[in-house]
């Protein structure tokens, strides 16, 4: 794992003769710390990160557990499980048994490290834990259960997946509670595995663990069982996931049809319906941008060969069906594997209509829709669309959603890790291309936050400097190191959070730069510190980053893609008012973004008398202020989605003219 320091510090310092790029582990979990990262139903106004266990009667077995609720929420089901400590989700893991995983880490729940400031880095202590709620092992139905009704748990574990690798002084731990047992003696250890020296590199595959009860202390109502790790507390170090957890009697051998043997799943959300972006400014969308194909995982985790469907519809931002649907229609699907000792047999359903289904043609997007769209993907036993004879209805479905918002993006919003480059100086830059003008006006960054995270609500800064640059493009589609379109003023940005879920990161630009349509190299150079970004790997964009640690562009080889997403907003031409061919006030205004969701930006030079005017789309006025402000904020958080008119004026008379797009 990368929580040896020394060696950390030993390749820093030989970087400065080898400079060159890396990604390691965070220090934080992004996705918690970042509002806009979250799962899209975790509402960080509640307390729904510290869930208690309600009052009511025990759970019964089965007891089924496969976390496909990750795509939103990243916190354990507070119906199944009493605390909330490990990080849920679709991203950390390698090819799951189904999508969504329990990730075990050094984090706490709301991201940070356990121990921060902890000096010995080398050291494991307690972290997570993931408690069962209350079962009832007296009873089922009418049968009281005893010893040799062969109950047992099942469950699939994987070390390292795409984060850190855990230690061999590093664990994953299972525990059983005796209901009737003091409480010093009501835990006991059933089941343990220890991490390894090796960096698991080369082993994506998920293990499976088969642990039988056969003491009659548990056969009580009111036993629980409940995961733990140990692992380096001072940051997100040293992972295990967790899926497929199954408790159930009648579970008489360790063989793979005694597992939950009818299920066919989605292993992860399909990939962008974009080319060549995962998101992309609304404006700058054209036909060209979108893919072919979507990349769709299913996986067959029975030993039979059943007839599955599948099929996707999408929606528009008012839940409006767009076209008919995708329908791949229907095809076997081998088993992802023959038994649990043998590497995969088959793999995912390799189908081309279910593998990688097309993109409808009638997938239209421009500026009077909506700019975000929701995808549900399905997959079904049988022609009236129905599971029934699917164990886990849950991850039968997906929703993927994709917006085109004010920026360029790469990743899928999650990140497995941190990127860097090892020098003093360095730059690091993403690839666009504009389709037409527009306004840079900023960059978002997701940065690994720095200092003191010894608390959420400490106060404490710690200052990086970057500047903020674009660069042409060579003739061999590199950056052009010779052609520094724009070289930001040195700034002085705090990029250490100081809180749990902050709103976007935007570094802002001093004035919005006009681009004319082309391909850029947009990102930032270091001062003199080395700054940690964001690094989604389940996206894979490398060909789109490049970085220059001193001696000339190079594009990475690092898989996956960072999160720095540049932000735009159309500066859009005058549009039917006589008086502002000539004058030269319109130049000095500047509008973003747009579309905009709560709110957006009047730019302007110190203008007296200037003003402006807002109406819908039927002609009425919804707004009017005068601008007295260099930058003017107006809020559109309470309009109806939809398009606008912006009228600028300065002396009364109109200047500027321009739609605005709402869209929340």
């Amino acid at each position: 794992m990368f929580r040896n320091f020394v060696l950390f510090l030993s390749v820093f310092i030989t970087s400065i003769f080898f400079a060159q790029e890396g990604t390691k582990p965070l220090s934080s979990n992004l996705n918690y710390i970042y509002k806009n990262l979250r799962s899209v139903s975790l509402n960080p106004k509640t307390d729904v990160q510290q869930q208690k266990t309600s009052a009511g009667s025990s759970l019964s077995i089965p007891f089924i557990e496969d976390f496909s609720y990750s795509p939103v929420n990243n916190y354990p089901d507070q119906n199944r499980w009493e605390d909330s400590l490990v990080y849920v989700n679709s991203g950390m893991a390698t090819a799951p048994p189904s999508i969504g995983v329990a990730t075990f880490d050094g984090l706490n729940k709301h991201g940070y490290p356990y121990k921060p400031t902890l000096t010995n880095l080398t050291l494991s202590n307690p972290a997570d834990t993931l408690t069962s709620k209350p079962i009832n092992l007296h009873t089922v139905g009418s049968q009281t259960l005893l010893t040799t009704d062969n109950i047992a748990i099942s469950f699939y574990y994987q070390a390292r997946g795409k984060g850190d690798n855990p230690e061999l002084n590093d664990s994953l731990i299972l525990d059983f509670y005796k209901p009737l047992a003091h409480a010093d003696s009501a835990w006991s250890r059933v089941w343990f595995k220890q991490g390894s020296t090796s960096s698991n590199t080369n082993d994506s595959a998920f293990k499976r663990a088969f642990v039988k009860i056969t003491d009659t202390a548990y056969l009580h109502d009111g036993f629980r069982f409940r995961f733990r790790n140990w692992a380096s507390v001072t940051g997100n170090f040293d992972h295990w996931h967790i899926d497929y957890i199954f408790l159930n009697k009648d579970r008489g051998n360790d063989s793979i049809r005694d597992t939950i043997i009818n299920d066919i799943t989605f292993c992860d959300i399909p990939t962008s319906f974009l080319k060549d972006y995962s998101e992309m400014p609304l404006q700058q969308y054209q036909p060209s941008e979108m893919a072919k194909s979507l990349s769709v995982k299913i996986r067959n985790n029975s030993a039979d060969q059943p007839n599955m469907f599948y099929k996707y519809k999408v929606y528009d931002n008012s839940g409006n069906q767009i076209f008919s649907e995708y329908t791949g229609g229907s095809y076997n699907i081998n088993p992802f594997r023959k038994n649990t000792f043998s590497p995969p047999n088959y793999g995912y359903q390799n189908y081309q209509p279910h593998a990688f289904p097309n993109i409808k043609d009638t997938f239209i997007v421009n500026q009077t829709m909506s700019s975000r769209f929701k995808i549900k993907h399905f997959i079904y036993l049988d022609a009236n669309q129905s599971s029934s004879s699917d164990t886990i209805r849950g991850n039968d479905t997906v929703i993927q959603y994709q917006n085109f918002r004010n920026f360029y993006a790469f990743d899928d919003g999650s990140a497995e890790a941190g990127y860097y480059v090892n020098a003093i100086g360095a730059k690091m830059a993403v690839k666009i291309k504009l389709n037409k003008p527009d306004t840079l006006y900023g960059l978002r960054i997701y940065f690994d936050p720095v200092g003191n995270v010894s608390s959420i609500s400490n106060t404490a800064t710690t200052i990086y400097n970057f500047s903020i640059n674009v660069w042409g493009q060579d003739n061999n589609g590199a950056p052009d190191g010779l052609n520094n379109i724009l070289k930001d003023n040195l700034v002085h940005h705090p990029i250490y959070i100081q809180d749990g879920f902050k709103e976007v990161p935007e570094f802002k630009l001093k004035q919005p730069f006009l681009l004319q349509a082309g391909t850029y190299f947009i990102g930032i150079q270091q001062a003199s510190s080395i700054l940690t970004v964001g690094f989604d790997r389940n996206y894979n964009h490398k060909s789109s980053l490049y970085f220059d640690s001193g001696s000339g562009w190079t594009q990475s080889n690092e898989d996956g893609s960072i999160m720095i997403n540049p932000l735009f907003g159309t500066y859009l031409p005058i549009v039917g008012i006589n008086e502002i061919g000539s004058s030269p006030i319109s130049k000095n205004f500047f509008v973003y973004p747009n579309p905009s969701t709560e709110r957006f930006t009047i730019v302007s030079a110190k203008l007296q008398n200037s003003s402006y005017q807002l109406f819908n789309s039927v002609g009425q006025l919804v707004k009017e202020e005068i601008i007295d402000n260099t930058e003017q904020v107006v809020s559109v958080s309470n309009f109806l989605p939809g398009i606008y008119i912006l009228i600028l004026k300065n002396n009364g008379h109109a200047v500027q003219q321009q739609k605005i797009i709402v869209q929340h």
